[in-house]
């Protein structure tokens, strides 16, 4: 059987970004303590662990300069 490639998938995780106004439904998938993938469906099949509860997920910048810049996981709180 084939390792999964995430390591931990969030399902239908309510995303919040200073970069795009407003909210959206998505799938967010984890590998080696990082975000790996954002989409709107990922099968479970694919990850270790799955946590299916409504979830806010608020993603930032973590630099001044935009060259320099990484986007990553600022923080998530359980709503649901």
């Amino acid at each position: 059987m084939r390792r999964p490639e995430y390591e931990l998938l969030l399902k239908g995780g309510e995303i919040v970004s200073p970069a795009r106004p407003g909210r959206a439904r998505r799938d967010i998938a984890f590998a080696g303590g990082r975000v790996a993938a954002v989409e709107e469906s990922i099968s479970t099949e694919r990850a270790e662990d799955v946590i299916r509860r409504r979830v806010r997920v608020g993603v930032g910048v973590a630099a001044g300069h935009p060259r320099r810049a990484q986007s990553g996981l600022v923080g998530a709180r359980d709503v649901g």
